[in-house]
């Protein structure tokens, strides 16, 4: 504080008074992905599996993050998708990067050190493709309400990245990865809010998840 303090440096309060613009003005994506290019090993994000779990959903929602669920039409996330390429152990590091676009905690679903990768597997949650494996529409789990445990609250424009290490002999269509400039897809699903057993306590009737599916860009591996 004496640093700023100072009548010499009027310079550093200008500086952080743009910091502060900056972080507020230049999105939720801009700000993560410009540290994460520039300073080596660091992530756009927290791990998702360090957010907050979806516990007490009976009574503690945000109720912007409900209403902004209510579109299966206008996603709350975007995904990216980051790859580090086949390793020589016959791995594939994936890591997918989740964006709140709203300004309301959005719960999503996250599997700790597991990623979807058989699109018609009937599983909700992040999931990856490779090649041109297509993303059929409405596959989801027979579920009632969901494990706490597999729900993560992404705060208000809030990043978190999910990375997994992928052996290429759990991949269905692993064969695709040797060809030139294959792509993969990062994508998200859920066909069900999480229903809640009815009590005397309970302010939500759900556990108030998006329905709905979202998808990355597709991003080129470097199979070399």
């Amino acid at each position: 504080m004496r640093f700023l303090n100072r009548r010499e440096n009027p310079n550093a309060i200008a500086g952080l008074f743009l910091l502060i613009l900056l972080a507020v003005f230049a999105g939720p994506t801009v700000l993560p992905q410009l540290i994460a290019n520039t300073i080596p090993f660091a992530d756009e994000g927290v791990p998702c599996t360090r957010l907050h779990d979806g516990s007490e959903r009976a009574e503690q929602q945000s109720l912007i993050g409900r209403a902004v669920s209510d579109d299966p039409s206008d996603p709350p996330i975007s995904l990216r998708l980051r790859t580090g390429g086949v390793q020589p152990d016959n791995t594939i590091s994936i890591s997918v990067v989740v964006t709140n676009e709203t300004l309301g905690s959005v719960p999503i679903l996250v599997t700790e050190g597991s990623l979807i990768l058989n699109p018609q597997e009937a599983r909700n949650g992040l999931g990856v493709v490779f090649g041109q494996t297509p993303i059929p529409q409405g596959v989801g789990e027979n579920v009632g309400a969901y494990d706490p445990n597999r729900i993560r609250l992404l705060g208000p424009r809030q990043v978190c990245v999910h990375r997994v290490r992928v052996p290429l002999s759990q991949i269905p269509n692993s064969s695709a990865l040797v060809a030139e400039n294959v792509t993969a897809t990062a994508f998200y699903r859920n066909n069900n809010p999480g229903s809640l057993a009815v009590t005397g306590t309970n302010i939500f009737p759900d556990q108030g998840l998006w329905v709905g599916q979202v998808e990355s860009e597709p991003t080129v591996i470097n199979t070399g």
